[in-house]
């Protein structure tokens, strides 16, 4: 888990709410320019290789990025938002129907068990998924900027709704859009498991936000605020691999998630072994203020964030403290 890009912008308040003006602007112009800003510096960061697929919500249904160039190497998932024209398989005669007609008409193909993650007031759980899917052929927008290609796209649309959830809870279903050939259960799966990793995005902007806390950053112009960003995202990528590789990997050696000089001074600090990765983690957020007794529930990440700035205080004076040990007076 990594970055490959980051941009930051803002919604210029004098455009928010025009949208029918928007739909005849140049895509430069509008926010969706993103989505192809982002698939452009992916594209040049990882430009031959293994496999690509990026994976959008719904914010990313947008005609021209479903048809903007790519290399063959970088394949699209994007959840699907607009009701779009399509044609029902490229290989027989079809009549125009919605996309998400088309979708929850689409045969089904098999089941999927995916780990949904807790929210405010409902646990993580396990959801079987009833996954099918079809091939499709999106049509361009009859309304739309004159740089957007009118050529129709050939893409497979997949849905994956849940069969039984738990009481209270509404029911999953996701439509998605993409461009990797769905000729089998198994390459279903696949697309709504690479999706389902998209809640590691959300993860990420939470940390950001909860637990680097960068939206009480405060800053007289844009620019050190773009830096603070950048480096906060560092924080962010490093307390969610901690997260995920202690939950994931319990049983690692510490010294997988901790460098040898924090692991020491760890130890130090909390007077026991930190044998595990769990351990590591654990003892970290004690550090932030977390629980000792065992039956507490896992560290987040607001106490991590607490716990890595008050260890790396701590290795500092460790290393103050070795350097002025030659002029220590011995008695």
């Amino acid at each position: 888990m990594g970055l490959v890009s980051q941009e930051s912008w803002a919604r210029d308040p004098a455009t928010f709410g025009t949208a029918a003006q928007r739909r005849t602007r140049p895509v430069a112009e509008k926010e969706s320019q993103k989505w192809l800003t982002g698939l452009q510096r992916v594209a040049d960061a990882l430009p031959e290789g293994p496999r690509v697929v990026l994976v959008q919500d719904r914010e990313a249904d947008v005609f021209a990025f479903l048809a903007a160039p790519r290399p063959a190497h970088i394949e699209l998932i994007v959840r699907v938002c607009q009701p779009r024209r399509v044609d029902v398989d490229a290989g027989r005669a079809g009549g125009l129907r919605n996309v998400l007609e088309a979708a929850r008409q689409a045969p089904v193909v098999g089941p999927l068990r995916v780990q949904v993650p807790r929210k405010p007031g409902q646990p993580e759980r396990e959801a079987v998924l009833e996954l099918a899917a079809s091939a499709v052929v999106v049509k361009a927008p009859r309304r739309r900027s004159a740089d957007v290609p009118a050529v129709s796209q050939a893409l497979w649309v997949v849905r994956a709704t849940e069969i039984e959830p738990p009481p209270g809870c509404k029911p999953i279903e996701w439509i998605l859009l993409t461009t990797m050939a769905i000729d089998s259960c198994a390459a279903a799966r696949r697309c709504v498991q690479h999706y389902a990793l998209r809640w590691r995005v959300e993860r990420f902007h939470y940390t950001l936000k909860q637990g680097c806390t960068v939206e009480r950053l405060q800053f007289e112009d844009a620019h050190p605020l773009k830096n603070a960003l950048a480096l906060y995202s560092i924080v962010a990528w490093r307390l969610l691999w901690l997260t995920y590789t202690a939950r994931q990997q319990p049983q690692a050696p510490a010294t997988e998630v901790l460098p040898p000089l924090e692991l020491q001074v760890l130890e130090e600090a909390i007077q026991a072994p930190v044998p595990t990765a769990r351990a590591a983690i654990r003892a970290l957020a004690q550090l932030g203020g977390f629980p000792t007794n065992p039956s507490a529930q896992e560290p987040g990440v607001k106490v991590l964030w607490r716990g890595l700035r008050r260890l790396e205080a701590m290795v500092e004076g460790w290393l103050l403290a070795l350097q002025a040990q030659p002029f220590m007076r011995q008695d």
